[in-house]
């Protein structure tokens, strides 16, 4: 047994878990009347707790967070602005070719067919790694928000 009091992190453990509780504790407990005392003590403070109500809201708070949520603004301005540059660089794109389409036929000529083949080929594989990387990181932002 000890010869000091216990103090109150042990007395709420043994009143807590009395079979993982250290023997000592558990012996000094039963031999000292004041230890035992507050014990008893823990024990009903902790029995007045458990039967106490959870708190509940006395209002809805789901209703509250959609008021302060913006409403959707059906316009949209980046939907007008990239059919915009769209539209003047599909516009830019076809004068250079009407302007420059005399040279057009000989563009390809000093080059191989093998040699086409593979800046295509390059072309299209840094496309797909890069459309990759765009969509995955889109679903990686989206899985965020």
């Amino acid at each position: 047994m000890k010869n000091k009091h216990i103090n109150e992190i042990e007395i709420q453990q043994y009143v807590l878990a009395k079979d993982d509780c250290d023997i000592v504790i558990v012996e000094h407990i039963n031999h000292c009347q004041k230890c035992k005392a507050e014990a008893e003590i823990y024990e009903l403070l902790f029995a007045a707790i458990k039967k106490e109500q959870n708190p509940v809201f006395k209002f809805d708070i789901a209703n509250l967070v959609m008021q302060r949520l913006p409403e959707k603004q059906n316009f949209s301005f980046d939907k007008y602005l990239i059919a915009l540059l769209s539209t003047v660089s599909i516009a830019i794109l076809s004068i250079l070719i009407y302007l420059t389409n005399k040279y057009f036929p000989t563009v390809f000529n000093g080059i191989s067919s093998i040699q086409f083949l593979l800046i295509m080929v390059t072309v299209l594989l840094i496309s797909i790694f890069i459309y990759i990387d765009m969509n995955r990181n889109y679903k990686n932002q989206m899985n965020f928000c």
